[in-house]
């Protein structure tokens, strides 16, 4: 993760999300469902 300005933005090589991705959507949309 990285700060750009007050938002954290993730660089995931590992999924299909563009990048970088805010982290709320990288969660919302990479790590939740897997967690169902």
């Amino acid at each position: 993760t990285s700060g750009e300005g007050n938002a954290l933005v993730v660089w995931d090589l590992d999924s299909t999300l563009p990048f970088p991705v805010l982290l709320a959507q990288y969660v919302f949309e990479a790590i939740q469902p897997s967690a169902q």
